[in-house]
C-alpha cells in the first residue's frame, strides 16, 4: 500500500530561504535545499491532527467526535495523545475526511468567522432537517450535511 507523502520545510529552512531571497542568490539556495533533509509527514498523522482541529472548530466534544467517527471515546483520547492515528483508508478515516470537508466548506460559507460557524452548527437547518451538530453524528446526516454545504458554498 503506497501512501502520499507531504514535504514540510522546517522554520530554519524558511529563514535561510528568506535570507537568500533577499540576497537574490537563488542558485546557492537551490544547492543548499538539494542537500537539506526533507521531513515526510505520515498521512495518518496529518488526518488525525486535521480531524481534531476540525472537531474543535466545529464545537464538537470528544463524545460527539467519537459518535461521528463511529469509534470509542478512549480512542479519541488516544488520537489526541498521539498514541493512535486515523488511517485515511479506513471507514473512520473516510468519515474523518468528510468532517474536515464540512469545516472547509462551512468556513468558505461564513468567511472563517467563528461566531457564524458556531451559530450555523447549533441552529436548526430546514435543509438538513435538524441541527447540523447533531445531524453529523449519523452517517446519513454527515453525508447530507456535506452535500448541502457543497451545493451552497462558493467555489
Amino acid at each position: 500500500m503506497s501512501s502520499v507523502q507531504t514535504e514540510v520545510r522546517l522554520p530554519a529552512q524558511r529563514k535561510l530561504r528568506d535570507t537568500f531571497n533577499k540576497a537574490s542568490n537563488l542558485r546557492a539556495w537551490d544547492n543548499i535545499m538539494a542537500t537539506a533533509p526533507k521531513v515526510k509527514q505520515n498521512p495518518a498523522v496529518v488526518l488525525s491532527k486535521a480531524t481534531l482541529n476540525a472537531s474543535a472548530l466545529l464545537g464538537l466534544n470528544d463524545a460527539e467526535l467519537a459518535k461521528v467517527l463511529g469509534i470509542s471515546e478512549p480512542s479519541i483520547s488516544r488520537i489526541a495523545s498521539g498514541s493512535r492515528y486515523i488511517d485515511p483508508h479506513s471507514r473512520e478515516g473516510e468519515t474523518a475526511l468528510i468532517l474536515v470537508r464540512i469545516l472547509r466548506s462551512l468556513d468558505r460559507l461564513v468567511g472563517g468567522d467563528s461566531s457564524r460557524r458556531t451559530a450555523w452548527m447549533t441552529s436548526h437547518n430546514k435543509a438538513i432537517s435538524g441541527v447540523p451538530k447533531t445531524a453529523i453524528q449519523t452517517m446519513h446526516g454527515l453525508v447530507h450535511t456535506i452535500d448541502y454545504l457543497d451545493c451552497i458554498s462558493p467555489s
